[in-house]
């Protein structure tokens, strides 16, 4: 999910994260590894410094215009968790991998012959229910190269 910045709180509300929090800091049973986590996040006011923490090394070999792509890409980006759930005006763009796309609407809006396992049921209502809420918020569904 995109936030525009201009309409987001500028508080304690979000705390900054050097990577993939799922990916590199909570293990299979779910557990978080509270010490390298806690070393990788920052407030709003110090984000630009876990960001420089982060591209130390390639920093100086990048042009000031690719410095966003540092920033948020489909391979690398600064994750930012909220401690308060985002308004509706807040959200300017929710993404989703291409794949995952195609698997939600599979389950959603596919053969409707087919019996569902309860999971798989459960993921089709949440997927008709998030596009439902996204629509009416009028905010905007990407899908992104997998």
């Amino acid at each position: 999910m995109c936030l525009d910045a201009t309409k987001a709180r500028h508080d304690e509300s979000a705390l900054f994260v050097k990577s993939d929090s799922l990916a590199h800091y909570v293990d299979d049973r779910g557990v978080v590894a509270l010490s390298s986590f806690s070393s990788d996040i920052a407030p709003h006011n110090d984000r630009h410094l876990l960001a420089a923490v982060k591209h130390q090394r390639t920093l100086a070999l990048t042009t000031d215009t690719s410095w966003p792509s540092l920033l948020c890409s489909n391979s690398d980006f600064i994750e930012v968790l909220l401690l308060e759930p985002p308004r509706p005006d807040q959200i300017a763009d929710v993404r989703i991998n291409e794949d995952e796309t195609q698997r939600f609407a599979d389950l959603a809006f596919g053969d409707f012959s087919r019996s569902l396992i309860d999971a798989d049921r459960a993921i089709a209502t949440d997927y008709v229910a998030i596009l439902t809420k996204l629509r009416s918020n009028s905010v905007r569904l990407t899908t992104c190269p997998s």
